[in-house]
């Protein structure tokens, strides 16, 4: 099962391969693709931290101002002031106050706590539950931070740090901001911002990048693909073209439209193949002419030349009863007689052919080799002939 799987998956991968080599709209696609991808994935990122950094820096100066305006309230609290120190029911009755100002628009919770005793009283209701849970929502370094101020009495501003919501049983309630200003020697005031808000915008802007970046993918796909077509199908037709008329068919011709590159890929392609056609006109004409000169030639030639072969023959024959020198000369015409090749007797023309005789030996064509046994009864005869030519004039001398 496994090994036909990976067979499976090896033959699809070779297959998208040979596609991939083979087509370049599908590598064009494909690269287009990627890099759309890959750039529309680093904008999305970095437009979700810019959006994100822009919320958390708005909601910390809100929270800065709204802890500020919180600290000039309790500053001007004669019962938190006093010289005996706060009391508990004056801390509750300015958390209360300042929890009043909480609404939709700008949710928040108000945490008092008291430096030395450890004891947290905050709330809008004063549910000691509930102090207890918002209690535990600010970080240990931001209460450092506002003790440490506190100790030296050099005031450094209200002092923000991130943290999660903690509800009554310690369960995480979201994100939240958390934002920290002493205003007595032992009294800490801090501010609980939540950030459901501000994650709701992070979120639907999140949605909405990733609709619109895989829309403009598509998009960019579907561009591409409509661009590549059109470039890559004259393309093909311009191929095909070509292998028909490598084929033969020189009456391929592409169709041109408008005035653009393909259109002038076109025109000189079929200016190509009119020119191929009139010069493989021009060379079939040049070759019929040819021929017929060399059939002329031929023709004319053949008579002389079988005269010449016939002739040479009775020399050679006769070539021991010559002289040394007109015997070389004879053999050297022989030699180079039979260098010519063969006449083809079904070209010969009817009157200069041979009667061949039925019952006889097939008469020799001009030109071509005599077997052995033939050679030696022509030369003998005439030889014989020769001599009886000679003869009578040896013996009876010359008439008068």
């Amino acid at each position: 099962m496994v090994r036909a799987a990976r067979y499976r998956a090896g033959s699809l991968a070779g297959l998208m391969a040979r596609r991939w080599h083979r087509s370049l709209q599908l590598r064009v696609i494909g690269t287009t693709l990627v890099v759309s991808v890959v750039v529309v994935a680093v904008l999305g990122i970095f437009l979700m931290q810019q959006i994100a950094s822009g919320l958390l820096n708005n909601e910390q100066k809100a929270a800065t101002i709204q802890a500020s305006e919180g600290y000039t309230f309790a500053q001007s609290d004669p019962d938190v002031l006093s010289p005996n120190g706060s009391t508990p029911s004056a801390l509750i009755s300015l958390v209360t106050q300042l929890q009043s100002t909480s609404g939709l628009g700008n949710p928040y919770d108000v945490v008092v706590l008291q430096r030395g005793t450890g004891s947290g009283l905050a709330g809008v209701t004063g549910n000691q539950a509930n102090n207890q849970g918002l209690e535990k929502s600010i970080p240990e370094e931001l209460r450092h931070k506002v003790a440490e101020e506190q100790i030296s009495g050099v005031s450094g501003g209200p002092y923000t740090m991130p943290t999660t919501l903690l509800g009554a049983h310690g369960q995480s309630l979201g994100p939240a901001l958390a934002v920290g200003v002493p205003i007595s020697s032992d009294d800490q005031l801090y501010y609980l911002f939540p950030l459901a808000q501000q994650m709701q915008v992070l979120s639907l802007v999140q949605n909405t990048l990733t609709v619109a970046g895989v829309g403009l993918v598509l998009l960019l796909a579907l561009i591409v693909s409509l661009v590549t077509r059109w470039v890559v199908v004259p393309i093909r037709q311009a191929a095909q073209a070509a292998s028909r008329v490598s084929a033969g068919n020189l009456d391929e011709r592409m169709a041109a439209r408008g005035t653009d590159d393909l259109a002038g890929l076109a025109n000189s392609f079929n200016e190509m193949a009119a020119s191929l056609q009139d010069k493989l006109q021009e060379l079939q004409e040049l070759s019929s002419v040819q021929r017929q000169f060399v059939s002329d030639v031929s023709h004319e030639l053949r008579t002389p030349l079988t005269t010449i072969r016939i002739a040479a023959d009775v020399l050679f024959g006769a070539s021991e009863e010559l002289d040394p020198a007109a015997r070389r000369s004879a053999e050297l015409l022989q030699g180079q007689l039979e260098r010519f090749p063969a006449g083809d007797p079904d070209r010969v023309p009817a009157a200069a052919r041979p009667v061949h005789r039925r019952g006889g030996p097939p008469p020799c064509r001009a030109g071509a080799a005599q077997p052995a046994g033939q050679r030696g009864r022509a030369r003998r005869g005439t030889r014989r002939g020769g001599d009886r030519r000679r003869r009578p004039g040896r013996g009876g001398g010359r008439g008068p």
